[in-house]
């Protein structure tokens, strides 16, 4: 079976969601993916990413990895924000992939970007999965036109893929009846279980692991650190958009940087507590952080800010906090909280190998509801 994946991130760069699950898909013996990503997004006033721009005029293509064949065309990055840039990077994409590849037998977008394709696939019967990975609509840089396309592409999927409860929600209260597939977010297998070997530092260390931008109230954490000036603050992470931040933060605050996804394991074992300090907001309350799981999957405690779904999930496992003072509260109360073994059977329920099973049998029920025929795959 041909699937054709539709990115949002090239192959080589991505190392979350995405890959983790058309990963092991394609390790199914009658499955090939060929993964096709538009640009890197930017907002097109932005300056600053000049380089970005350059870089995507000289992509690598034909790049293979156990039956996924990943391609990466040219066209504008800025598209998501500008209705012109849009067309033309559409317009470059359907006759790219056109000719790619004739006649696959599932077409997954992650992006409204390959709309247009999308729409002839399924001229053909060609059953069609959205993997809407996050409230895409409420993405600050996205324009009205892009907007537009993502409603017109939730109306023409046979089924919305969605990592949490929240987004199935609002996807219906905006979308009205749409067939919807609630698939979490989770963690390697391999990566749920105590720490091995601990080095025990002399003093907490308190930890963020992800993306450092407009969502994420880093500042509070930087402010928290100079009055907890006994605690140690580990950010992981490009922090590249917040450098200013960087720069001004205390001598107990340790930037490492990006990291290689087999670092994250050692990273957090040397954590005494894990963060989620999200901004809330629209965009943040539906998500399904996957660094959640990664901290609970080893044992530690983690405060976050109120999100909804978040606390639909744990419940009292996780502490909630709003003020600087909650947080530290929090912080405090974490530290001295000793339900490892809880934790651990919680991120035991979400791994990458299970919910790639149940996305397997999703994907099932959508070929042979198109197909008429009550099995599917290698049967």
């Amino acid at each position: 079976m041909i699937i054709l994946y539709g990115s949002i991130n090239s192959y080589s760069v991505e190392h979350g969601r995405a890959k983790q699950i058309y990963h092991r898909l394609a390790e199914k013996q009658n499955v090939n993916i060929t993964w096709v990503d538009p640009p890197e997004p930017i907002v097109f006033r932005n300056v600053r990413y000049g380089k970005t721009f350059l870089q995507n005029l000289v992509r690598p293509v034909g790049i293979t990895a156990d039956n996924i064949n990943t391609y990466a065309p040219v066209g504008l990055n800025f598209y998501l924000s500008c209705k012109l840039a849009w067309l033309i990077t559409e317009a470059w994409l359907n006759r790219f992939v056109s000719k790619l590849i004739l006649t696959p037998d599932l077409i997954i977008v992650a992006s409204p970007i390959f709309l247009s394709y999308a729409k002839k696939c399924r001229e053909k019967g060609i059953p069609l999965i959205y993997d809407c990975r996050d409230f895409f609509a409420k993405w600050p840089h996205v324009g009205r036109y892009a907007r537009s396309k993502e409603e017109e592409l939730i109306r023409l999927s046979n089924l919305v893929v969605v990592p949490s409860f929240a987004l199935a929600d609002e996807l219906t209260s905006r979308h009205g009846e749409v067939s919807i597939s609630v698939i979490p977010n989770g963690v390697p297998e391999s990566m749920v279980g105590g720490c091995q070997s601990i080095d025990k530092k002399s003093r907490p260390q308190i930890g963020y692991i992800g993306f450092m931008g407009s969502f994420v109230d880093l500042q509070l954490l930087i402010e928290i650190a100079k009055i907890k000036q006994d605690w140690d603050f580990v950010f992981v992470g490009d922090y590249s958009q917040i450098r200013k931040l960087v720069n001004r933060a205390p001598a107990n605050c340790k930037f490492l940087g990006e990291v290689r996804p087999d670092q994250i394991e050692g990273i957090v074992c040397d954590l005494d507590v894990g963060t989620i300090p999200f901004v809330c907001s629209e965009l943040t309350d539906v998500v399904f952080p996957i660094k959640l799981v990664e901290y609970l999957g080893k044992g530690k405690p983690v405060v976050s800010t109120p999100l909804r779904e978040v606390d639909r999930i744990c419940g009292d496992l996780v502490y909630f906090a709003e003020s600087k003072d909650g947080w530290i509260h929090c912080l405090e109360a974490a530290l001295a909280d000793k339900r490892e073994r809880e934790f651990i059977d919680f991120a035991r329920k979400y791994t990458w190998e299970d919910l790639t099973e149940r996305y397997y049998a999703e994907i099932g029920k959508v070929l042979a509801e198109q197909s008429g025929r009550a099995t599917w795959g290698g049967d």
